[in-house]
């Protein structure tokens, strides 16, 4: 009876994360550049929505390429740029009347060292001196990379930034107060963003999978196990944490490219340690925890583009923080059962590791190198979501538990066998 209430429970967790867990999106390495909409409302006339699209989204979304020679790029199709523009964002009355918009000129700007198309659109309200309120909407890349995240951010007058919202291909519009400042960003919104950076991060996952892996692979006891993996998640939490607190006050700021890469760099050492053992036991929870401390730079990045600073990066940082460990206590309960399934196997484990390691050998050269990632269309096969990933793992495991019933029941069978053809042997004697 107890079997029967802890298989049940563990199917209903199970069921529960994949309902946390189950938003369509695009699969990619960790989360892209995003697109930076700063509105600009001082002027009763008009609205000002100053416009930073990253080239390396735009080139996926249009499927040309935009990045090589970015500059010559910009100048020969501006006319075709500026109609993409007007066609993408759109400024509405709350009760849907269109703004007239004027694009203006196209340049390439840079934000961190991220090439961005940029221009200023001029959206001129129906009713003139009415923009206390309005809708915008953007559509340039979410209509075609649906992970693609737009942050439109209010800009004060001493050039800072107060983040205003998110617009996504699952949230086409916001509507915004014009110098709404920072009280317009509620907790439960950057939860939001936090819990689909995490959701939608599949280095992260994929890290998060192989430290579940080298934890069943051990054997250990289920309550072993649980505390075990239990611990080296909050080192992992704790790691990333304190670095996305002392990169979004400032405090540490690391190239985007270094971190990235290291991101991959910490997949790849995972992926080794659990095939053969790097370290002692004893000292994961240190190594994971400084793992962690690379992580976080990464999701740092998220929040690190919208250039807040002082108080107005607290809510939003909270928010963000607390999004991440309820998506990565998501995918830990998604998680946990395919891979016990597949470690009851050494050779599937040793195969699960391998490609994951794969996976990151990939995003290694795309991110120090800028080359193309070789292996990009089998992470986007197989992990473009975490409820595709589980459900893949699901199946491997229990093809796994399969073969290991059908060896139990061969062995059986065999035992079976030599004991008939035993008795067959010894009967006669004994008559």
């Amino acid at each position: 009876m107890k079997s029967i209430m802890w298989t049940r429970a563990v199917a209903a967790l199970w069921l529960a994360a994949i309902a946390l867990l189950s938003l369509p999106a695009g699969a990619q390495a960790h989360e892209p550049s995003a697109t930076l909409v700063t509105i600009d409302a001082t002027d009763a006339d008009h609205v000002l929505l100053d416009i930073d699209v990253p080239l390396d989204r735009l080139e996926i979304a249009q499927g040309t390429e935009l990045t090589d020679d970015a500059d010559t790029v910009v100048a020969a199709r501006a006319d075709e740029f500026r109609r993409m523009f007007a066609d993408g964002i759109t400024v509405a009355t709350p009760d849907g009347t269109a703004y007239a918009t004027t694009i203006g000129s196209i340049d390439i700007s840079d934000m961190e060292g991220v090439a961005n198309l940029h221009t200023v659109v001029t959206a001129t309200p129906p009713t003139s001196g009415d923009v206390s309120s309005f809708t915008v909407s953007d559509s340039i890349v979410t209509d075609q990379i649906y992970s693609h995240k737009v942050y439109v951010a209010d800009k004060n007058a001493d050039g800072t930034l107060d983040l205003l919202g998110l617009i996504t291909h699952h949230q086409p519009d916001l509507t915004v107060a014009a110098n709404g400042g920072a009280d317009s960003v509620s907790l439960g919104s950057m939860i939001t963003v936090g819990f689909t950076h995490f959701r939608e991060g599949t280095d992260h996952l994929l890290f998060l999978t192989l430290v579940v892996l080298t934890v069943f692979a051990r054997r250990l006891r289920p309550f072993d196990a649980a505390r075990r993996i239990g611990a080296l998640t909050v080192a992992f939490t704790a790691g990333h944490s304190l670095s996305l607190l002392l990169s979004t006050l400032g405090w540490v700021t690391l190239p985007s490219r270094l971190v990235e890469t290291g991101i991959a760099v910490t997949i790849v050492a995972a992926a080794v340690h659990a095939t053969r053992p790097l370290v002692a036991p004893r000292l994961e929870l240190l190594i994971t925890l400084v793992f962690g401390l690379v992580h976080g730079f990464g999701f740092a990045g998220t929040l690190g583009d919208l250039s807040l600073d002082g108080a107005r990066i607290v809510l939003p940082t909270l928010g963000f923080n607390i999004g991440l460990e309820l998506a990565q206590l998501a995918a830990l309960a998604l998680l946990a059962v395919p891979i016990w399934a597949l470690t009851r196997r050494e050779g599937a484990s040793r195969l699960l590791t391998c490609l994951i390691g794969v996976l990151a050998c990939g995003w290694i050269v795309e991110r120090a190198t800028g080359m193309p990632n070789p292996v990009e269309p089998v992470a986007t096969a197989i992990a473009a979501t975490p409820e595709r990933w589980a459900l893949i793992l699901l199946v491997g495991g229990a093809a796994v538990l399969g073969s290991l019933r059908r060896g139990r029941r061969g062995e059986r069978q065999k035992v079976c066998d030599k004991n008939i053809a035993v008795s067959r042997l010894t009967g006669p004697m004994r008559r």
